[in-house]
């Protein structure tokens, strides 16, 4: 997204359906190469490097006879739980939803070439929201042991990691050329996001990896605008209230309700079925949902800067 002079700052896009969430961001540009051939579609690279973070994560973190998170005696102050098995600090925080939102994302290169290897790095971005940016030197030094311990099963070297601003651009260098050379990621606040005006007719969007939405107890075989506009709505609110400690000035019921106005016009993908085998837990979990490209119409202005987030 650029920013340009049609561009706009968020507050003043909102309207009165909510306020600014407080949620401050780490955008992280990695570089890793793989020391020989890698095969990584891109329908399972998210899944690879969340899985090689993990176990990698774990084993440094955690005691080999600790019985899980859920029952850890030090599961207050342990990274691990914090970022990979979050749980409520509230009674009233979760609003009936079982599992709280990891404090991170990995957002993978979109090329869909899926060979990697010498000369042909792997790109992914790592997102941090809150108090997850405070503890990036555990992601850091997880990916360094990657040189040894593998990203599925090949040994992989940290190349370079670069903070990047809302528009993309780099805004600091922490790694270059292996070496650490900064150690704090650059945060951005949401005041300074400028957002494109919203679109004045039809506009498409693209699930490039399985999407999975149940909207109003119904699992959606297309995504609805409703359904992905009440998902965004509510993971806003859970990550502010985690990992901001704040609640999110925002009408949900108006919200929805205004979402429930959108129509899809046009589908054009399909649902697929797969299953994936956790590296760290063993489990064999579904990996299904719908991709391909939606064109929806009717988006209310005031929940464009929503969309975008």
């Amino acid at each position: 997204m650029s920013e340009g002079p049609n561009n706009a700052p968020l507050t003043a896009c909102s309207g009165e359906l909510y306020g600014l969430p407080p949620l401050r961001v780490a955008r992280l540009l990695f570089e890793l190469e793989p020391q020989r051939h890698l095969h990584l579609p891109i329908e399972v690279r998210g899944n690879v490097l969340r899985g090689s973070f993990g176990t990698i994560f774990q084993r440094a973190v955690c005691n080999p006879d600790c019985p899980g998170a859920e029952r850890c005696a030090r599961r207050e102050s342990c990274a691990y739980a914090m970022l990979f098995e979050p749980k409520w600090r509230l009674d009233g925080d979760s609003h009936g939803v079982k599992d709280a939102p990891r404090g991170f994302l990995f957002r993978p290169t979109q090329n869909p070439d899926p060979h990697f290897g010498p000369g042909l790095p792997l790109h992914f971005e790592l997102r941090l929201f809150g108090q997850s940016i405070e503890v990036f030197p555990f992601f850091l030094n997880a990916f360094q042991a990657m040189a040894s311990c593998g990203l599925h099963g090949v040994p992989t070297r940290l190349i370079s990691v670069r903070s990047l601003d809302w528009s993309g651009k780099v805004c600091a260098e922490l790694v270059a050329d292996g070496k650490v050379v900064r150690g704090a990621p650059w945060t951005l606040r949401l005041t300074d996001l400028l957002l494109p005006p919203a679109p004045s007719g039809p506009f498409g969007i693209r699930f490039i990896t399985p999407t999975w939405l149940r909207h109003e107890r119904q699992d959606e075989l297309e995504p609805s605008l409703a359904a992905l506009l009440c998902r965004v709505r509510d993971r806003l609110s859970f990550l502010s209230q985690l990992y901001e400690l704040q609640k999110w000035n925002a009408d949900f019921g108006a919200i929805g309700e205004l979402a429930r106005g959108t129509r899809t016009i046009d589908p054009r993908g399909k649902w697929i079925e797969d299953r994936r085998r956790s590296s760290r837990t063993g489990q064999v979990m579904p990996l299904a949902g719908f991709v391909g490209e939606v064109v929806y119409d009717r988006l209310a202005p005031a929940l464009w800067p929503l969309l975008l987030l």
